[in-house]
């Protein structure tokens, strides 16, 4: 199939006897929808769904939202691709076109030139572990980062010093919550420095707990319990049971 074919067919459901619910969305109801679809593809591409399925799901809200600017006069379809390509070619010229020492030099002093801006530019609006970790990365290009890892778990254990002090002193929870904010920066910027995605540690972790957590109640039903009227103490017995499971 064409992409074009595919445009029609969804800017058909945008006209008058179309469907009614995508006649009514907007570029603003549309966001949300987009990042959702971005974070079912990456499910699909770490617990081995259906990628192709979810590919195409991104494909058609990407192409509704082309489709409602088009509609405003703000750009067209042709604008998006023609857009993509020269930014493909643009950045790559050692691939499309001169391959030189010279341009090679050219792409390296791009690259520190691009560091220099920051952060103007950073997107500030994509999930914070994220925006951390592309925080680090930009400010390591301009030389301000720990030398090794060993720096960087001082950090960390300087921000939980701070923490625990401040919850201690009875602080604010504006104050708590900035301390916990740094300790979870710091940890950020470890991740980064082992070579991690801090995003992908957590989400790994929040599947681990969930895993756990359902063994946990599968091994309570088995002694005819419910989590529910059990101590802490026999829960954390039963976590630890699920843990070697």
């Amino acid at each position: 199939m064409e992409l074009s074919e595919l445009y029609a067919l969804v800017k058909r459901l945008r006209e008058p006897g179309g469907c009614p619910w995508d006649r009514e969305q907007t570029l603003d109801s549309l966001k949300s929808a987009l990042v959702a679809e971005a974070y079912e593809v990456q499910e699909a591409i770490e617990e081995g769904g259906d990628l192709s399925q979810e590919l195409g799901d991104v494909v058609l809200v990407t192409l509704m939202l082309a489709a409602i600017a088009e509609e405003g006069g703000r750009f067209s379809l042709e604008d998006v691709l023609v857009g993509a390509r020269d930014k493909i070619i643009g950045r790559h010229p050692h691939v499309f076109g001169d391959s030189s020492p010279e341009m090679r030099d050219v792409l390296s002093r791009w690259e520190r030139s691009k560091a220099t801006e920051f952060p103007d530019g950073v997107n500030t609006r994509q999930p914070a572990l994220m925006l951390s970790d592309e925080i680090g990365r930009k400010a390591a290009r301009l030389g301000f980062d720990w030398e090794d890892t060993a720096g960087v778990l001082d950090k960390l254990e300087e921000e939980l010093r701070e923490l625990r002090e401040a919850i201690l002193s009875n602080a604010d929870n504006t104050e708590v919550a900035h301390e916990l904010g740094d300790l979870i920066f710091a940890a950020a910027m470890l991740a980064r420095k082992l070579n991690c995605s801090a995003e992908d540690c957590l989400r790994d972790a929040d599947r681990r707990f969930i895993a756990r957590f359902r063994k946990m109640r599968e091994l309570a039903r088995d002694d005819g319990r419910k989590l529910e009227d059990m101590s802490l103490a026999e829960m954390e017995e039963l976590w630890q049971k699920a843990k070697e499971s």
